[in-house]
């Protein structure tokens, strides 16, 4: 390391994060630069900011710079575009480095498998987006890193910790959104996720509904690797914070086992080497790799979420609560079980929505009603990404930017069984945040490539009146009627549905007893695109699957 320059994650047409944080910056150093290492920042060539960088040893012949700027407002031109400016950092040798056309506004993170890896032009509409991209270039900017592994914590991207070459750690350099940096600039797309290099489709649809929703620029980090397990993504602590046992679907405790070989590696390579950025939020699309483990999930989510806040925090003036949004996964022909566990368990610790208690100031985005059985590239991966983005966009802008009028989903409340005086008896669901005109009641359209036990496409309701079998006949009531029971021995589709008055109740009726369980969608994979049977009527978003114990009368 013998120039002077700034760190592999800075660069040209880059997004700085926009007050009222702070934004960090810094870079690498000849020993010889030491005694003084100025950042400037300039708008038309004239320095408006100047800022003394602290500098620490990186080996014996360069060091590390950091330097931290005031905090800058994004500020825009007569013609609605954000004023540019450039960043120089000069050592007392002479020596100087400058990046140019850079912007302030908010700096994302999206992270995950091969879902988040998904391309712009694999989307549905994906051609025209790609087309469309050069129109948002001077708001929206993004940046790649490529696949990497390290065994340890890396300071810089693509950096050896033995003594040999440096490996180029940038797939995308940070650039204005256009067809070229969006695409593969029209090469026919791979159906091979490990040939997706380019900018994520979530990460970018959800970026641009923020720039579009909010009018502020958006900066777009985007660091994913297709079939990767949580993991990779976690560092040693975390992983350290979940090492026990926890009770799988089935509620036996198994061993976690961890492969030593991945375990943190990505985390090492394409996560640690961010931390010295300040950043507004993260995404996250991850948890196929996970799904036979939900209980482990719903440890590791959290811890990770945790730790990662932590080290942003310290290498940063990032906001050591910063906003992170979870996918909940869309639906999967693939799955091994019939049942959504994963969904309910793992990523929303049981209780079917976001934050909760483990998972503070988080959002969620659901997708398992894109169902895309027709999907080119595998059911595993809904060509929906439009849907999925936009929805993270409003859990972000009621979480992260305070739009709190904004209606994100639907979300379940209660179950109450009741019988009328003529015997007839019927449960009340109860939804909160049910959209400006309430819950809609839609058509079923169920996929005919996956066919599952006692799912018919009439209703998306599922009651459980268990027999009169005992404990002592190896049957407990409530395992019968558990959120885990692949038995269906107890449960049975709601004999009628009828929307209650003000949109935001359900009743589920023709019921003969009262009955112990209600559960919604509660399939691996419960519909067809938009076809779950209830949504949001005007916004057009379903409720988070749930199961729930009834309230009996």
């Amino acid at each position: 390391m013998t120039e002077l320059s700034f760190a592999s994650s800075f660069g040209s047409s880059m997004v700085l994060q926009q007050a009222p944080a702070a934004a960090a910056v810094w870079g690498f150093a000849p020993s010889a630069s030491a005694t003084a290492i100025l950042l400037a920042l300039s708008m038309a060539s004239v320095p408006i900011m100047k800022v003394q960088a602290t500098t620490s040893a990186f080996n014996d012949t360069a060091l590390i710079w950091h330097a931290q700027l005031m905090p800058v407002a994004s500020v825009f031109d007569t013609s609605g575009n954000p004023f540019t400016y450039s960043l120089t950092v000069t050592g007392d040798d002479g020596l100087n480095a400058t990046i140019s056309d850079v912007i302030f506004g908010d700096v994302w993170v999206c992270s995950g498998q091969s879902n988040m890896a998904f391309l712009t032009e694999m989307a549905m509409n994906g051609q025209t987006l790609v087309e469309e991209a050069g129109n948002h270039g001077a708001q929206v900017r993004l940046f790649t890193t490529r696949k990497l592994t390290a065994a340890s914590p890396l300071l810089e991207l693509g950096q050896d910790t033995n003594g040999g070459l440096w490996t180029r750690g940038v797939e995308l350099p940070w650039s204005r959104a256009s067809r070229k940096t969006i695409s593969d600039d029209g090469a026919a797309p791979s159906t091979n996720d490990d040939d997706w290099l380019y900018m994520s489709a979530v990460c970018y649809l959800f970026g641009l509904e923020i720039n579009r929703a909010r009018g502020v620029p958006v900066g777009l980090i985007n660091t994913n690797w297709g079939g990767t397990q949580i993991e990779d993504w976690m560092p040693q602590q975390a992983i350290d914070d979940c090492s026990h046992g926890t009770s799988d679907a089935n509620g036996s405790l198994p061993e976690v086992v961890l492969a030593p070989r991945v375990a943190t590696h990505l985390y090492n390579a394409m996560i640690s080497p961010l931390l010295n950025q300040t950043i507004k939020g993260a995404i996250w699309y991850q948890g196929e790799s996970n799904s036979a483990r939900p209980a482990d999930y719903s440890c590791q989510l959290p811890a990770m979420v945790k730790h990662w806040r932590a080290g942003w925090a310290a290498g940063s003036p990032t906001d050591p609560n910063f906003p992170f949004g979870v996918v909940q996964l869309a639906g999967n022909l693939g799955d091994p079980l019939q049942l959504p566990i994963f969904r309910f368990v793992g990523q929303t610790q049981s209780t079917g929505v976001l934050p909760t208690s483990a998972l503070p100031n988080s959002f969620l985005a659901t997708a398992y009603d894109l169902g895309d059985a027709a999907s080119p590239f595998g059911a595993v991966h809904c060509r929906y990404k439009s849907d999925v983005g936009v929805r993270l966009a409003l859990g972000a802008r009621r979480l992260a930017y305070g739009e709190y009028q904004l209606h994100v989903q639907p979300v379940f409340e209660s179950a109450r069984a009741s019988t009328a005086p003529d015997g007839a008896v019927s449960v009340t669901l109860a939804f909160t945040d049910t959209g400006a005109k309430g819950l809609a009641l839609l058509p079923m359209n169920i996929s005919k490539a996956h066919d599952m036990t006692n799912w018919t496409g009439t209703t998306p309701f599922e009651v459980c009146t268990p027999p009169s079998l005992t404990t002592a006949e190896g049957h407990a009531l409530l395992e019968l009627c558990g959120a885990n029971d692949t038995s269906f021995a107890g449960w049975r589709l709601a004999p009628t549905t009828t929307l209650g008055a003000g949109g935001n109740t359900i009743v589920l009726g023709g019921l003969a007893t009262q009955p112990m369980a209600v559960r919604f969608a509660w399939r691996a994979y419960p519909c067809e695109f938009k076809g779950c049977g209830v949504a949001s009527a005007a916004e057009g978003i379903p409720p988070p699957p749930f199961w729930a114990l009834v309230e009996r009368s």
